[in-house]
This record gives C-alpha cells, sequence and structure tokens, in this order.
C-alpha cells in the first residue's frame, strides 16, 4: 500500500465532513504534484 492509498483510504473514512474532504483534496493535488517528481 502505498502512502497515496492510504491518505484516500483516510479521507474517505471523513468524506462526510465537508472540510475534511476539501482538505483531503487538496493534499491529494499536492501529493500528485510531489509523486510525479518522484517517479
Amino acid at each position: 500500500m502505498t502512502s497515496g492509498e492510504v491518505l484516500l483510504k483516510i479521507c474517505k473514512s471523513f468524506a462526510k465532513i465537508n472540510r475534511l474532504q476539501w482538505f483531503c483534496g487538496s493534499l491529494f493535488k499536492r501529493f500528485e504534484v510531489e509523486s510525479k517528481e518522484f517517479f
């Protein structure tokens, strides 16, 4: 399991809370940008 998958799993469990969903969305965008630099 990658850190991205773990993050997605955590975010899905908090999806009912709108603020956390927005936070996870912005976090994921940042993570995708960083992962492109690594791979």
